[in-house]
């Protein structure tokens, strides 16, 4: 059984933590065992975590250097003149941090004694130089949750520990693509993992309850992310005044907390919005809110690959986002939602049109096409879900699922779902799903060929298919490699 850290700073709030705790829960724990490490062991997502996830006590030195001053003990010097330091360096909050680390907090932080097969800094930054420098492991993979260049992450800091790093991961193929051109001679290492979401669990959370905030026969617009610069919230408050301003009767929630709560109250009060403009805080099930409003908007200036904004579509509300660089990654904008230019003008503008047009998703089409093959104990579980909003009159959704099964030690399992709110739209679900035909394995035996060779052309002929369709020539032959060995 392999012995796994992975490092994170809390579980308090935010996109990177869900996406954490999704991820720990997919771990099969009859393989690993799993040690986690935060620098602040608090945070409202701590319940969520499953039970083999073994939390480690925070060290003291983490602990002194990264609470609050008064609990900062023998390392208050080093904490203040630090931070004193690298604030007089620099504005950019993250160049200060990599200063800090470099010359003060990090030559006071001890090695971890334990040894492990793998080390995860599951966010960059402070988690990365410590996952370098004070852990012992085989192989240290780094992931790195947003656009490098937009975020400002400091090279000149990260580069020596990203160099140390076995693989570095990214959430989107826009952010690798990035970061390959920041660091070229990293390339070879650099892969994508998009963010987990489970939609199974999602859809039961949302439906746990109705936000007692909402008004059931009003506009309820929704954002969630922390209250940081990134967001764009400055941006969602001149927004909200030009449509009040415009006579739009609606409320816009905020879930999130973060260093902007005063300054964005402020704004909030001097832009005359504190009525419809409402800052919510943390909600450990943000489900049911995205589930029930009238519009999810998201105002950020960037991104990497939004949780939360996956989370928007598999609840199927409509969506607005700000034309941030990695936008495109998730939204198409007309298909899957709007993509609004990035200031208050534009933001105000699409939340309006998005709200008087009735018919967003008429005359629309979705298709889910489902195909591959089960061998060797694998387990598959499809859940799609078609739901015709009110609105859609003249869509058409269609699931489609092909599925070969090689073995009698494979799972598969099907739950397709058709929701409907609409008159005159058409759902359909079609599935073929089945063994090797025996007269097909006859004639190949017959000829000299096994079984377990006649499984193995057979599979590699339907991924052949596959292949073929895929628009992008270096993802086929990604594929194609990945494949070679069948």
């Amino acid at each position: 059984m392999k012995k796994i850290l992975v490092v994170m700073s809390t579980l308090y709030n935010g996109g990177a933590e869900r996406s954490l705790v999704n991820f720990l829960n997919e771990l099969p724990q009859d393989k690993y065992e799993i040690d986690l490490l935060l620098f602040k062991r608090e945070g409202m997502f701590m319940k969520q975590l499953p039970s083999y996830v073994k939390v480690l006590d925070t060290p003291k030195e983490l602990k002194q250097l990264y609470g609050s001053v008064k609990k900062a003990g023998v390392l208050m010097p080093v904490k203040v003149i630090g931070t004193a330091a690298a604030t007089a360096l620099t504005k950019n909050s993250r160049e200060k941090r990599g200063f800090r680390w470099k010359y003060f907090y990090g030559p006071r932080i001890p090695q971890m004694k334990e040894k492990y097969d793998l080390a995860i800094a599951y966010i960059s930054g402070e988690i990365l130089y410590f996952v370098d420098e004070k852990v012992n492991a085989d192989e240290k993979i780094v992931w790195i949750h947003n656009d490098y260049v937009s975020a400002m992450h400091p090279k000149k800091y990260d580069y020596s520990h990203l160099k140390n790093m076995s693989k570095i991961v990214s959430i989107s193929d826009s952010c690798v693509d990035i970061l390959k051109q920041v660091f070229p001679e990293f390339a070879d290492k650099v892969y994508c993992l998009p963010n987990l979401t489970s939609s199974t669990v999602l859809q039961k959370r949302a439906e746990e309850f109705y936000p007692q905030e909402y008004d059931k026969n009003g506009i309820n617009i929704l954002s969630i992310g922390r209250l940081h610069d990134q967001k764009g919230f400055d941006m969602a408050i001149r927004a909200a005044k030009i449509m009040k301003e415009q006579k739009k009767v609606f409320k816009w929630f905020v879930i999130g907390t973060g260093e902007l709560k005063e300054e964005l109250t402020k704004q909030i009060q001097a832009a005359d919005v504190a009525d419809c403009f409402i800052l919510l805080g943390a909600r450990e099930n943000p489900y049911p809110y995205i589930k029930n409003c009238t519009v999810f908007i998201q105002p950020s200036r960037y991104e990497g690959k939004s949780v939360v904004l996956d989370e928007a579509k598999i609840l199927a509300v409509p969506i607005v986002a700000t034309a941030y660089p990695t936008v495109g990654d998730q939204l198409q904008d007309k298909v899957e939602g709007m993509v609004v230019p990035m200031n208050p003008e534009g933001i105000a503008q699409g939340l309006t049109a998005m709200l008087e047009d009735e018919k967003m998703g008429a005359k629309t089409e979705s298709n889910m096409e489902i195909s591959g093959i089960l061998r060797d104990q694998a387990f598959k579980l499809f859940r799609g879900t078609i739901d015709f909003l009110h609105g859609s009159s003249g869509a058409v959704g269609n699931e489609k699922e092909d599925v070969l099964l090689i073995g009698d030690d494979v799972v598969n399992q099907t739950i397709p779902l058709i929701l409907c709110a609409e008159e005159d739209v058409e759902g359909n679900h079609g599935a073929t799903i089945g063994k090797l035909d025996e007269s097909m394995l006859f004639y190949l035996g017959s000829r000299g060929i096994s079984k377990e060779e006649a499984e193995r052309i057979i599979a590699k002929a339907k991924i052949d298919t596959l292949c073929s369709l895929i628009p992008d020539e270096a993802v086929r032959k990604e594929v194609e490699v990945y494949h070679g060995g069948l």
